[in-house]
C-alpha cells in the first residue's frame, strides 16, 4: 500500500479508507500515512476516528504504532468540531497517546490541553520461587523441518523477559509463529503472531539493558523504543557490539546454533518448550549442558 501511495498518491485514497476497517496494526498504520494531505477529508475523518476508537478497545498496548499514526491524520485532517471525540484519550492509558491528544487539542482549540494518561496494566511481577524454577532453564525452540536449537535463560541478568518468554511459551504462545525477520549477518527475529514487527503480545515491559554482549548466539527481545518489549525475540547470527547495552538480552543459544544460520525468512516454530535444569551455571558464568529434568 505505501508503493501504491507513492505512486498514485490520493487517487486511491478509497484504497486506504477501506483499509482502516482492518484489524492489522500494520495495515491500519500505513493506511493512514497514505492519507497524508488527502483532498477529501470528510471522507476520510469519520474511518480515521472509528479506526482509532477500535484499536483502542482492544487494550493492546502495541496498538501504539497505529494509534498515534491514525491521531496525527486526525490532527491534520480535523478541526475543533472533533474535539470532543479526542478528549477522552487525554486519559489514555499509552502516554504517548494521551500527550498527542493533548497537542492536537491545544492546537484545534488554541487553548492548552494536558494529558492525564492512567495507570498501564503490566503483567504479575514474578516472585522469588518462579524465578528461581527458570535458573538452568532453558528455551528449547523447535524449527518445521530444520531442527532444535537451545537458548539457555539468563534469569539473573533480565529476569522479566526471561518469566514473560517462560510463560508465554509454556502457554503455547509461540507454537505456529513464524521468524518473520531475516539479516544476513546479522541476526533472526520472529515470534510475532501477524508476521511483522507491529503485532505482539497485548503488553510492553521494561527494557532489562546490562552487562551482557550481543555475540553470537545471544537472544534478545525486539522493541521499537524504550520499553516496548512485548514477545517478539531475535538471535544474533554473528557478534554485534553496536547493539550492546541498547537491547535486552535474556538467553544464549547453546546448542543448535546451525539451525539458527539455517533459518530463512518465513520459517515455523512448531512450539518452544521450557526444559528445566537443562545447564547448570559454574562460577565463570559460562552455562553448561547437563541432563534436562522435565520440561513444561
Amino acid at each position: 500500500m505505501s508503493g501504491l501511495a507513492r505512486i498514485v498518491k490520493h487517487e486511491a485514497d478509497a484504497v486506504y479508507v477501506a483499509a482502516l476497517g482492518a484489524a492489522d496494526n500494520q495495515l491500519a498504520m500505513t493506511a493512514a500515512r497514505a492519507l497524508d494531505g488527502t483532498p477529501d477529508a470528510a471522507a476520510a475523518l469519520p474511518a480515521l476516528l472509528g479506526a482509532l476508537a477500535r484499536f483502542t478497545q482492544t487494550d493492546s498496548d502495541t496498538a501504539r504504532d497505529p494509534r498515534t499514526a491514525l491521531l496525527e491524520r486526525v490532527g491534520q485532517l480535523g478541526s475543533k468540531a472533533q474535539a470532543v471525540e479526542l478528549r477522552p484519550y487525554l486519559s489514555d492509558r499509552d502516554p504517548r497517546v494521551a500527550e498527542l491528544a493533548a497537542k492536537i487539542l491545544s492546537d484545534w482549540t488554541g487553548e492548552p490541553h494536558r494529558a492525564s494518561p492512567a495507570l498501564r496494566r503490566i503483567d504479575p511481577v514474578p516472585d522469588e520461587q518462579e524465578l528461581a524454577g527458570l535458573d538452568g532453564a532453558a528455551l528449547r525452540v523447535h524449527m518445521k523441518g530444520l531442527g532444535v536449537f537451545d537458548a539457555v535463560l539468563i534469569v539473573d541478568e533480565a529476569p522479566l523477559s526471561c518469566a514473560r518468554v517462560a510463560r508465554l511459551a509454556a502457554a503455547g504462545y509461540y507454537d505456529g509463529l513464524t521468524f518473520h525477520r531475516v539479516v544476513p549477518n546479522f541476526l533472526i527475529q520472529g515470534g510475532s503472531p501477524g508476521a511483522n514487527e507491529f503485532a505482539g503480545h497485548d503488553r510492553y515491559m521494561r527494557d532489562e539493558v546490562g552487562r551482557l554482549s550481543h555475540h553470537r548466539g545471544a537472544m534478545g527481545i525486539s522493541t521499537r523504543g524504550r520499553d516496548t518489549g512485548d514477545a517478539q525475540f531475535y538471535v544474533d547470527t554473528v557478534d554485534v557490539p553496536r547493539l550492546d547495552h541498547e537491547y535486552t538480552v535474556f538467553a544464549q543459544v547453546t546448542r543448535g546454533m546451525e539451525v539458527v544460520d539455517a533459518v530463512l525468512e518465513g520459517a515455523v516454530i512448531e512450539k518452544v518448550e521450557v526444559v528445566l535444569g537443562a545447564y547448570e551455571i559454574p562460577r565463570d558464568g559460562r552455562r553448561q549442558a547437563t541432563t534436562a529434568h522435565g520440561t513444561r
